[in-house]
């Protein structure tokens, strides 16, 4: 009894002094749960019989588009879902490198270079975040159509994946910063060069922030909307955002087919979520 006690006390002294953290561990609890109720129940619908708005028994007949030539739904007709997936990949991967190569040499610049306007240059990477990138859909539009890139997946992949850049440099700088100056002297004595210690000892070392960075671009490029609705205009280049943006479009809700659009956004969801399981462990790592 004098152990319950003692505990119950011990409890209540914590929870007084922590009264604070308690708070933000149980809103944020709350929060995960609801968020992850939402993300359940598109599951729950997509392999269920609707009656109603309602799930009203297990079935496969949503997913029925995997083995379809065309993903037809109502009177609409898209290209195969895995078309769609392909496109979808090309933009995210494709981004994903742009974003990732120049970060890396650029945060490696601004970390251990020397070199006037570097302290401007570091204050500078994170600007870009300061303004909407829909305001800069005009420009690249017409940057775009000058150099014959519209409607292209390079250009696509070339804007998305500099957009971002500044963030990653930011970041990747701060994986460089916690490695010290001596490893460039310790190798320049063994006779290496400097791509080679680039290439075998910086990199291995900061593989965590590449990795948190590569994660956050494919995710950036495999989530884009608005810049692949306004410079791409053949429906065969057609992604998973513009297709569940459309199949929602419609004039009236009675018509949508909210089983399959379940379905495909399952489907959409899958790659994003296998790639986080694998990169968690080194997200947890990252350091800004």
């Amino acid at each position: 009894m004098k152990l319950t006690n003692d505990y119950l006390n011990s409890f209540r002294y914590k929870l007084s002094e922590n009264w604070l953290g308690w708070l933000c561990i149980f809103l944020l609890t709350i929060l995960s749960l609801l968020l992850v109720s939402l993300y359940a129940g598109m599951v729950v619908y997509s392999f269920s019989e609707l009656r109603g708005g309602i799930p009203a028994g297990i079935s496969f007949e949503n997913w029925r588009f995997l083995f379809e030539r065309n993903l037809v739904i109502d009177n609409y007709h898209y290209p195969s879902i895995w078309s769609i997936l392909l496109n979808t990949l090309l933009i995210a991967v494709g981004s994903m490198v742009v974003e990732v190569s120049i970060s890396l040499f650029s945060g490696y610049a601004l970390s251990k270079g020397n070199f006037p306007g570097k302290d401007f240059l570091i204050q500078s990477t994170l600007y870009t975040r300061a303004l909407p990138a829909v305001t800069t859909l005009i420009a690249s539009f017409y940057i775009l159509k000058t150099m014959g890139l519209l409607d292209t997946y390079v250009g696509i992949i070339l804007i998305k994946g500099l957009a971002e850049v500044g963030m990653s440099t930011w970041i990747i700088k701060g994986f460089f910063d916690e490695l010290p100056k001596d490893i460039d002297w310790a190798a320049s004595v063994d006779g290496s060069s400097k791509w080679r210690t680039f290439f075998r000892i910086y990199v291995p070392a900061i593989w965590p922030g590449i990795a948190a960075i590569s994660l956050f671009a494919f995710l950036n490029g495999w989530g884009e909307y608005v810049m692949v609705s306004v410079l791409t205009f053949n429906d065969a280049k057609v992604t998973f955002p513009i297709i569940l943006s459309t199949l929602m479009d419609t004039e009236s809700t009675s018509t949508v087919s909210y089983g399959t659009i379940m379905a495909i956004a399952t489907f959409y969801m899958l790659p994003a979520l296998i790639l986080y399981f694998f990169s968690q462990k080194y997200i947890s790592k990252m350091k800004i």
